[in-house]
Order: structure tokens, then sequence, then C-alpha cells
């Protein structure tokens, strides 16, 4: 199908990247989707999962205004520009050197391994769950799931 596609879109990380199942040792050969279709104009939407705001709203954009604009990795710079990290909430501890040092502390998650430093999405912002929640607020590290080095 994606030969007769106008371009294509690869949702959530492993189709973005290859992630979980492309780690190594990668038993089963799993590749990215741009190891498969090469040819098309490729639109990256990653995340493990990707969020439903990102894949309807690409969508939209690309049925009413053609293909959005993208960054360096082919994910649309409306949702993937800003680091995690830049807009976390938990941001004014890390300037603070406050460093959690087992979940459920208060402070930032860095040390408890958090790669929002490296990640790049609006989560920080838009939350799941109608903007309730996401991995920081949960109390979990930001595993940088949208970036090719996740896993």
């Amino acid at each position: 199908m994606g030969e007769n596609s106008k371009a294509v879109v690869s949702v959530g990380t492993c189709a973005s990247w290859g992630g979980i199942p492309a780690a190594p040792p990668n038993p089963t050969g799993a590749v990215p989707v741009s190891e498969v279709v090469n040819n098309k104009p490729l639109i990256n939407i990653p995340g493990c999962p990707a969020h439903p705001d990102w894949i309807v709203g690409t969508l939209i954009n690309v049925l009413k205004y053609g293909i959005p604009e993208l960054d360096k990795l082919n994910r649309p710079v409306m949702f993937f520009e800003k680091l995690i990290h830049d807009n976390c909430e938990l941001r004014g501890y890390f300037e603070e050197g406050k460093m959690a040092q087992d979940f459920g502390e208060e402070g930032c998650l860095f040390d408890l391994g958090c790669k929002g430093y490296d990640a790049h999405c609006d989560v920080s912002i838009r939350g799941w769950n109608s903007g309730v929640n996401w991995c920081n607020r949960a109390g979990g590290p930001c595993t940088a799931c949208t970036e090719p080095s996740y896993p």
C-alpha cells in the first residue's frame, strides 16, 4: 500500500525507529517503516504510545494543508519541537539541584534516569488523559520514547 500512497505516516516508536522489537539482538529482524518504504515522503509520529492528538492532528494537517513542517527526523515540528526538560513541571528542582533519590520523593527525576533533557515532544504541556497526567507527573522519569535511541 505504501508504494501507492502520497506519503507514509509511521505511528509509534516501533514504526518510526524500530523500537523495542529492533533493539539488540533483534532476533526478528524488525526494522522501521523507513527501511521498508523509502521512496515516499515519510512522517514519523513516535511515542510509546504515540499521543492521539499527535496522530489526529498530523492527519488533519495533511488532509487540509499538506505535509506539515518536519524536523530532521521527519517528526511534525508542531508536536516535537520542544524538549520535555524545558517545559517540565519539575524543572525548578533541577535548577535548584534538588534531585529525588528514590521514587516518590520530591525533586527532579534526573538521578532516577529521566531523559527529558534529550526528548522532543509536547507531552509535558499537553499531558495524557485530557491533560491530567504524563510520565513525570505520575512519578516516573521520562524514558525519551519519542527518540531513535529508545529503548
